[in-house]
């Protein structure tokens, strides 16, 4: 149900600094903090943000876990799925449906287990949610033919577009360019697929009128897309690519549409003049004695200062760091910091997986041993010069009509008490987003369209 929201009401009293608690001192730029919210059993490698502020995060070894808004971890998992953990197989890619908790639906690639090690294929399915759990028996499989041959180097990314398409990757298997799968539009192999939610192939898929090709691939060229996402407004579709053991290897974050070729098999890193028909990466990194890049996101605004909006920020697994990204508006990269800080952990099979940002404008992500649920959060005040004045605004929700939730952004002048709420065209109160004293500078809000007594509202 896609529900409108009419008004919205902010109310602000200014207190004083004082009251303002403590900063910590950590490994990122003054006032951002890196804290603890979940000790999570097992290795955790993928989770999703639920509109409601819980998570569910999703652990190598077939489980996925409750972890409740206040960090408390339903130590009962939601399910735990038969799964293949031969090299790098396993549960390893996760989404929530746009529409959750309307659509209760979440949906998940694993690596079932088979007869043989090296004739396997990751799954997706999709499975209702009630409440903490996942209702057993709910399954439904919607593709079930992404090779993992060798058992490594096998990806295993899942989203859902902007467009409600679903998307996975799976890499090249561990062949890394002794095979021409990557490029071969006949194999699955170092691709990323395109499907319905039902499972079926849309048929604007850029090859899905090419004679002898799958007809579900997006993207090829890649060796080991274990993460992507996708960039807000312009939808484009952002992966990170863990590259060769070669020299001359890079890590890359491709970025591109239909039917792009990142060259796997053929180059590797940005060359001065690509093969035809092959796109640079935006971005490389050369690996050197190592390295393994991981999720990644954009900060599309909120709590952290303003020259942060539109910043693309990614973790790098086996040096225990996350990057950030400058980029003008015609997606030039201005600037790149490496590391801007440093995660909890790293180290292989130790650090850091998966990246999203959060409802409450905050950045969360998963190690894998140990087993955690982060955030990094901006712990600092707006500067406010003597006799200064910032603006207090607020922004209207977006998006609006909207179906599962929505974000209310608004900016203090000043530290304030705050009373922000939504009230029907009468006047009536129908649920209050804060009541409290809140920092000076710029904040989200998150409303998930249910009612003071939390039973979702009419459209």
């Amino acid at each position: 149900m896609r529900r409108l929201l009419h008004a919205l009401v902010l109310l602000a009293a200014a207190i004083p600094c004082a009251a303002l608690a403590p900063r910590v001192a950590v490994a990122y730029p003054t006032d951002f903090v890196d804290e603890l919210v979940a000790a999570v059993p097992g290795a955790p490698v993928v989770f999703v943000c639920v509109p409601d502020g819980r998570w569910f995060v999703g652990d190598i070894f077939g489980s996925i876990y409750e972890v409740a808004s206040n960090g408390t971890v339903n130590p009962a998992p939601m399910i735990t799925l038969s799964v293949e953990n031969f090299e790098e197989r396993g549960l390893l890619g996760m989404a929530l449906d746009p529409a959750f908790p309307a659509a209760p639906y979440v949906y998940v690639l694993y690596t079932p287990p088979g007869a043989s090690q090296t004739n396997l294929f990751h799954r997706i399915s999709r499975f209702q949610v009630s409440g903490g759990t996942i209702v057993a028996g709910t399954e439904t499989i919607l593709h079930s033919t992404l090779p993992t041959g060798n058992g490594y180097h096998v990806a295993g990314g899942l989203e859902i577009g902007p467009d409600g398409k679903l998307y996975a990757t799976v890499g090249e298997n561990g062949y890394d360019g002794a095979q021409p799968y990557p490029q071969q539009l006949g194999r699955l192999e170092g691709k990323l697929i395109r499907i319905n939610t039902d499972g079926t192939i849309p048929s604007d898929n850029p090859f899905y009128n090419t004679a002898g090709a799958r007809q579900e691939i997006f993207q090829r060229g890649y060796r080991n897309p274990f993460r992507f996402t996708f960039q807000s407004p312009t939808g484009l579709l952002w992966a990170n690519d863990v590259g060769s053991n070669f020299p001359n290897a890079y890590d890359e974050i491709d970025v591109g549409g239909a039917g792009a070729n990142f060259g796997f098999g053929i180059v590797e890193g940005i060359v001065p003049s690509p093969p035809a028909g092959v796109t640079n990466p935006i971005y490389a990194i050369k690996r050197n004695s190592g390295a393994c890049i991981a999720g990644g996101a954009f900060y599309t605004g909120g709590p952290f200062p303003p020259e942060y909006d539109g910043n693309y920020f990614w973790l790098e697994h086996l040096r225990g760091q996350i990057n950030r990204m400058v980029l003008d508006g015609g997606n030039v990269v201005q600037s790149v910091t490496i590391p801007w800080g440093a995660t909890a952990s790293g180290g292989w099979d130790n650090g850091a997986g998966d990246l999203k940002m959060g409802n409450d404008g905050a950045f969360y992500y998963c190690t894998y041993d140990p087993g955690q649920l982060r955030r990094i959060r901006y712990n600092g005040t707006v500067s406010v010069p003597p006799g200064g004045d910032r603006r207090t605004a607020l922004d209207p929700p977006s998006p609006n009509p909207f179906a599962g939730a929505t974000q209310v952004r608004f900016a203090l002048g000043a530290t304030a008490r705050v009373r922000l709420g939504v009230f029907d065209l009468v006047g009536r109160r129908v649920a209050t987003l804060e009541d409290g004293v809140i920092e000076a500078g710029a904040h989200v809000s998150t409303w998930s369209g249910r009612d003071l007594d939390g039973r979702s509202v009419a459209a």
